[in-house]
């Protein structure tokens, strides 16, 4: 997952560099180092219907999510586990996500 912090993560899809669709998903992956109950006001309105609809849909396990990266490396670099990494955040961050929309708690 990326180490830059939710606001500039907000900023840069502000900016267009950051897609919709990307964000939601950082976002979702997120709630696994921030309670949801943090993460909700940074989400641009007409993206939290998204978050939501994601949250309220977790996965049925963390390979159910597939992830798409195009990447220019010099050296080794290991795609199968970056992929595993985002998949178990995204696993882990889609539940905590759930947990709280249906109970309203981090």
């Amino acid at each position: 997952m990326t180490n830059v912090s939710l606001e500039k993560l907000v900023a840069a899809y502000d900016r267009g560099m950051v897609t919709g669709h990307e964000l939601a998903f950082r976002l979702i992956q997120a709630a696994v180092n921030h309670p949801p109950v943090e993460i909700l006001p940074l989400i641009p309105d007409e993206l939290r219907y998204e978050v939501e609809r994601q949250g309220m849909n977790p996965p049925p396990s963390p390979d159910a999510q597939r992830f798409v990266q195009l990447v220019c490396s010099v050296g080794p670099y290991d795609h199968e586990a970056w992929e595993r990494e985002q998949q178990a955040a995204y696993y882990d961050g889609a539940w905590r996500w759930y947990r709280f929309l249906t109970t309203q708690q981090a």
